[in-house]
This record gives structure tokens, C-alpha cells and sequence, in this order.
């Protein structure tokens, strides 16, 4: 299992080809996951469209790292870093900060709806499985769902029309309004400017905006 985080100058692409392996992996340089330093939210608009303020934050492990200047370059690298997330964040909840900055990095670089989406997604995980081994504090927790609350808003507000694909062909799209959508009320949010014809349950279920577009899957 991975432990280590490769901090900049070091390739997390290569740590997480080596995980597995941990003779081949112990050459490399790196920090534990649960040695990682406390994570805050380092502005109230950090991770959320236009803020560049992640660039600025101290502990942003992609911002130097080559690997991860070129994510547009090589998608499959942020995939790998995200699907770590969901397989181990109940365990090492500190993998979503990593997932969490390296999406918020790419969202700089590449501004559009699926690194905005997957910056949510990331907020959630923290809130979800972070109490104690991230966060203790009451305050700290709310903030951080409220956080993912906006991000996932943003996409609502700003990438409605953008859509996520998916991982085995990259060519079945997805709605990521309507994945927003849920994630919002998920959170425990309510979505501004944005209603729903339907309950999930439902095949044809849709959202639709105060201009009356429509959005199915």
C-alpha cells in the first residue's frame, strides 16, 4: 500500500507506479501520508475558479513538480492520483488533500468544469472521512464542507454545459451539472439558481437553470 508522498522534484506518478512495491519504492524521497502537515483551507476561495491562490500555498506539493505542470499533457497521471483517493481515503484520509491539491493545481492551468467537479469531490472526502485525522474541530469541518459546497456550485454557475467522461473508452460523457447537482444536496446544500423535475430514482430525472435550459445525463 502507499504510504509515501513524493514532494516537489520528485515524480508522485512514479511513487504510485511503486507503491505496491515496497523494496522498489523505498529509494524514493518522500513523506508519509499520515505525516503530512495539517491541512486548512488557505483562503476562502482557494480551489475555486478564478482564485489562483493554491499556486501561493505553502503546502501545495504539485506546484513545482514537474509531472504535475504537465497534467494537461498526460491525463492519466491525475486519474491515478484520484483513484487513489477513493480507494484508500477511508484509511489514509490524507489522500484526498493530495487528490484535492493536485486537481485545485490543474484547475489553474486547465479551467474547466472536471477539475472544478473533482476539487468538490476531493472538499468531500476531507469532510466525510477526515474527522480526527484531518480535522477535530467542529468549525474547521463545517468550513470545509461549505468549501465543497461552493466548488460544486461553481460548476452549476460557470461549466454547466461541461462534461466528464468516462475512464475506460473517454468517450461516454457524463453531465457534470447534474453530478453537481447531487453532490450539493449530498453536502447537505441547497443548489442556487437551479432546480430538480424528478427524484433520483427516477430514469428521466433532470435539473433545470432560472433561464429554463434543461439538463438530462
Amino acid at each position: 500500500m502507499l504510504t509515501k508522498l513524493i514532494l516537489p522534484g520528485v515524480s508522485l506518478l512514479a511513487a504510485l507506479a511503486l507503491g505496491c512495491d515496497r523494496e522498489a519504492a523505498s529509494y524514493l524521497t518522500g513523506t508519509p501520508l499520515d505525516e503530512l502537515p495539517p491541512f486548512k483551507l488557505f483562503s476562502p476561495d482557494v480551489g475555486i475558479h478564478p482564485s489562483r491562490q493554491v499556486i501561493d500555498d505553502p503546502h501545495n506539493m504539485f506546484v513545482d513538480d514537474p509531472l504535475f505542470g504537465g497534467l494537461g499533457e498526460d491525463p492519466g497521471s491525475r486519474w491515478r492520483v484520484q483513484k487513489y483517493a477513493d480507494g484508500y481515503g477511508i484509511d489514509h484520509p490524507q489522500a484526498w488533500v493530495v487528490a484535492f491539491y493536485s486537481w485545485a493545481t490543474l484547475l489553474t492551468r486547465e479551467p474547466w468544469g472536471e477539475p472544478q467537479f473533482y476539487v468538490g469531490i476531493t472538499l468531500r472526502g476531507i469532510y466525510e472521512d477526515g474527522y480526527e485525522a484531518i480535522w477535530q474541530d467542529d468549525r474547521q469541518g463545517e468550513r470545509i464542507r461549505l468549501h465543497g459546497i461552493m466548488a460544486f456550485q461553481k460548476v452549476l454557475d460557470e461549466f454547466s454545459d461541461h462534461a466528464t467522461y468516462d475512464e475506460a473508452t473517454g468517450s461516454v460523457p457524463s453531465s457534470l451539472a447534474r453530478r453537481a447537482y447531487m453532490q450539493i444536496e449530498a453536502l447537505g446544500g441547497t443548489p442556487q439558481g437551479w432546480k430538480r423535475e424528478g427524484e433520483y430514482t427516477d430514469e428521466d430525472w433532470f435539473i433545470y437553470d432560472n433561464s429554463g435550459h434543461i439538463y438530462y445525463e
